[in-house]
């Protein structure tokens, strides 16, 4: 278990192999049944670290080798994101893990300048912040609102459970959803 939301969810990961799951999968627990959340294409494990208030989950995939840090991804809605794609594609940090989410979507966590790998965050990396842009955080420089509108896909309900059968959230792809404060923009006041 690594968190619980105010209405008794419960994150974390887990190994599902007994139920044709993964080895390690992040996890929601709601009304005593644990639900795999999946991980992404080319990783082969994930955690879930922090939920809020709306049931929007974030964590990490982990990689198949050597089990190191990938990619930091949110869960929402049934789908899972790689954090990466929702930020500008010119960002100064590859996000590794997140590691909390707020009531109002803004995630933080830790990432590598271009070059790091990965699995490397935590002798080279840096703390991110990332911002929604979204109607709760208007006028955020380097946000393009018209994405948020746009880019919106549709979602398929949270997966079944992993007791009848392991059925993982599908992948979406948004772009520019996040404002990056990364290590080189953060302001001290």
């Amino acid at each position: 278990m690594d968190g619980i939301s105010d209405d008794g969810e419960i994150i974390g990961g887990a190994d599902f192999s007994s139920t044709g799951g993964s080895s390690f999968d992040a996890y929601v627990w709601r009304k005593g049944v644990a639900t795999d959340l999946g991980t992404l294409p080319g990783d082969c494990y994930s955690r879930a670290m922090a939920i809020n208030s709306h049931a929007q989950i974030v964590g990490h995939a982990l990689s198949c080798l050597n089990f190191d840090f990938d990619h930091a991804i949110l869960w929402e809605n049934g789908a899972i994101f790689d954090l990466n794609t929702l930020i500008p594609k010119n960002s100064s940090l590859q996000l590794a893990f997140a590691d909390d989410i707020n009531d109002l979507g803004e995630v933080v966590g830790m990432g590598v300048p271009p070059g790091v790998d990965p699995s490397n965050v935590l002798t080279q990396g840096h703390a991110f912040l990332l911002i929604p842009c979204d109607e709760n955080h208007p006028g955020v420089e380097g946000c393009d609102y018209s994405l948020v509108d746009a880019t919106t896909t549709s979602q398929s309900p949270m997966p079944h459970n992993v007791l009848s059968g392991s059925q993982r959230p599908p992948q979406s792809q948004q772009t520019n959803r996040y404002h990056l404060l990364g290590h080189s923009q953060l302001r001290i006041k």
